[in-house]
């Protein structure tokens, strides 16, 4: 069958990318803006029903029927015009708005595929794998754009999104139904007739479940870069540029050469799923680290990623493209069989159903110390969703009687302008990826520290990048960091590569504005809180270190500093939970920096200077603050006598100057700490 590319296949693929755009950002802020409301009181609260946003499909048994070609329209301005907005409102606002963004999205998708149910499956198929694979590659690229976070979302560049909602609203209004090749009209009678005798339920709802299945794995991973980063240490230029060559070359062999994939038989198509999902799994369980579940002195130390690892994930990255295969082989098959409207919705509202529960099950591998007792199961078990999502997506697949490549595209005859500018658009999109990734990585200068005799040393709990009322906060601050200078700064609560926190990178962020060293510490797939170190000068020998936690993965990290001909061994530390639990941390502390010199403990350590833990600590170190202001007020009237944030050092240094930046100022929950010492 031979296809042309029409004016109305290109206004129905700008809708489509752009929406998928605005469902991915709007979803991110969605759980984000929930996650961070409750982090602040540490509980679930009223404000968890946000997810309930995710269950709106049902609204279409009251509106489609009456206008549904109005409708589709009205809900899709719906989702435009409130991504467009929520970036300017407070969390708490973003609940709402994201929501109701996300929720009309997920009335506009069914909605859609209902008006579009007399076009042609393959056709189908290759719009939505083409618009799917288009918005992740242009996702990427705004994040790439801004270390992280996503650049149509933030400043003046949200112009980048409103150029976008615009534009796609323009288009939304001259779509027409069904689509077809252009050339042959019949078609559109024939496309429903189903091809086997798989039961048309069955059909429907296998389909709607890979469609979800490939929308939740680049929800969670296949869309943000970073996390391939911090999840499994891999250069974070590397993770960018592999998936951008991966996702163009994918897009380029669809367009150009789509006899290759008519060439892809449906076992090629499952083994080559198994071994993604396999290789998905196998690199998240084998970047964990042992889980301390009984106090008994052990203390695991965690050494960065093996090169073997890091290829197994590399291997994964390239095998990624086959994410848009299924979603032309699900898409296919849907518009195979009679498109029931009943089947679509509840094959959605089940959808959407998994959808929030495997969202829960990645952040209680998180936060497992603090729902209890549903929580407490999922500790350690965060490859536990991405088996799920593998496990039924190659069932799926193996169904006997559903289909791949019955009706595939033929290229051979459309004009080459469309071919030619989209793929002109995805290189120039590849090279500004590659350029940006490398731009933005922490490129620090070479400063030896010859005849350094001073070093201001900065400890920053910075709640998951957020100020003290829930907001995104990073560029405070990282103001607040530039105008302390500190020379070694070590992070608290530092670990946002999760969804919990919009899979962002803020020490990478940081890093990479202040043209700093790094250690990222604790990786994510340990789903602790994060720790990291940051600095001017040279860092060589880290690692992780985990002791027992009851309520919390107790991370912490070490690095050696290289300043001139001295070499600093730091720590950094934010144990949390029990007594039982700190005083295990407090020890492998200790045991660790034994017979060292120049020692910095640093660090959130949830206990005060009437605990048992401090005297163990300040029997051996300097506890910087009370040093310089022995009566725990300094010459401003500042008093700090229960801070919970310290800087201890060997008794070796001079201590010259210690301040505490107090919230709100602290830009976070805590009271930012710097101290400068001298030798």
């Amino acid at each position: 069958m031979s296809f042309k590319y029409t004016k109305n296949f290109l206004s129905h693929f700008i809708v489509l990318s752009v929406l998928f755009i605005f469902f991915f950002q709007m979803l991110s802020d969605l759980i984000e803006a929930i996650y961070t409301m409750d982090l602040l009181n540490t509980t679930l609260d009223a404000k968890v029903l946000g997810i309930a946003f995710l269950f709106t499909t049902p609204l279409l048994f009251v509106f489609w029927k009456k206008v549904p070609n109005l409708f589709l329209k009205i809900i899709g301005l719906i989702v435009i015009t409130f991504r467009l907005a929520e970036p300017f409102v407070r969390t708490p606002l973003k609940i709402i708005l994201g929501g109701i963004s996300v929720g009309s999205f997920l009335l506009f998708l069914p909605a859609y595929m209902v008006q579009m149910k007399n076009s042609e499956s393959s056709i189908m198929g290759f719009l939505f794998s083409l618009s799917i694979g288009s918005s992740t590659l242009l996702i990427l690229l705004f994040k790439t754009l801004n270390t992280s976070l996503d650049i149509s979302m933030v400043g003046y560049t949200q112009s980048i999104g409103w150029i976008l909602g615009i534009g796609a609203g323009i288009f939304l209004f001259s779509v027409k139904t069904p689509l077809i090749t252009g050339e042959d009209p019949s078609l559109a009678s024939k496309s429903n007739i189903p091809e086997s005798p798989i039961r048309v339920k069955n059909k429907i709802l296998g389909s709607i479940t890979g469609l979800f299945s490939i929308l939740m794995l680049l929800y969670f991973a296949y869309n943000s870069p970073a996390v391939f980063t911090r999840w499994f240490e891999i250069n974070y230029f590397g993770a960018v540029i592999t998936l951008s060559i991966v996702y163009v070359t994918a897009i380029g062999i669809s367009v150009w050469k789509p006899h290759i994939l008519a060439n892809i038989k449906k076992l090629h198509l499952l083994i080559w799923n198994l071994i993604f999902f396999i290789t998905l799994v196998v690199m998240i369980v084998l970047n964990q680290t042992s889980f301390i579940n009984v106090n008994n002195g052990q203390v695991v130390i965690a050494y960065p990623t093996p090169w073997y690892l890091q290829i197994l994930t590399y291997f994964n990255l390239i095998l990624s493209p086959v994410l848009f295969l299924n979603i032309f082989m699900f898409i296919q098959n849907l518009y195979q069989v009679p498109m029931k409207n009943g089947r679509l919705i509840g094959s959605f509202l089940l959808n959407e159903l998994v959808l929030v529960i495997l969202i829960f099950a990645l952040i209680f591998s998180n936060v497992w110390g603090y729902v209890e007792p549903i929580s407490t199961y999922f500790r350690g078990l965060i490859w536990v969703p991405f088996a799920v999502i593998g496990l039924y997506t190659l069932l799926i697949i193996g169904l006997p009687k559903f289909a791949w490549n019955k009706n595939i595209l033929d290229f051979k005859h459309p004009s080459n302008s469309f071919k030619s500018a989209i793929s002109a658009v995805f290189l120039i999109v590849v090279v500004l990826n590659g350029v940006w990734a490398y731009m933005t990585l922490p490129h620090p200068v070479n400063v030896d520290g010859m005849g350094t005799t001073s070093l201001k040393i900065m400890t920053y709990n910075i709640q998951q990048g957020a100020n003290n009322t829930g907001d995104k906060n990073f560029d405070a601050q990282l103001a607040l960091i530039m105008e302390i200078d500190p020379d070694i700064i070590g992070l608290q609560e530092s670990d946002t590569t999760k969804i919990n926190t919009g899979n962002t990178d803020v020490v990478g962020y940081f890093a990479e504005k202040l043209d700093y060293y790094l250690y990222y510490g604790p990786k994510s797939v340990m789903q602790t809180y994060g720790c990291a170190i940051l600095s001017r000068y040279p860092i060589q020998n880290f690692y992780s270190f985990y002791t027992y936690g009851d309520e919390d993965e107790i991370g912490s990290v070490f690095c050696e500093v290289v300043v001139g001909t001295r070499i600093f061994n730091v720590f950094v530390n934010h144990p949390a939970g029990s007594a039982e639990a700190k005083l295990a941390h407090t020890v492998a502390m200790l045991s660790l920096a034994d017979e060292l010199e120049n020692v910095v403990l640093m660090g959130d350590f949830n206990w005060r200077e009437n605990t048992p833990y401090y005297a163990l600590v300040n029997a051996s170190y300097v506890d910087t603050w009370r040093t310089k202001w022995p009566t725990g007020i300094d010459d401003l009237g500042l008093e700090m006598t229960s801070t919970i944030d310290h800087i201890f050092v060997s008794d070796t240094f001079s201590v010259l100057d210690a301040r505490y930046i107090p919230e709100p100022e602290s830009q976070t929950d805590h009271p930012a700490y710097w101290a400068e010492i001298s030798w």
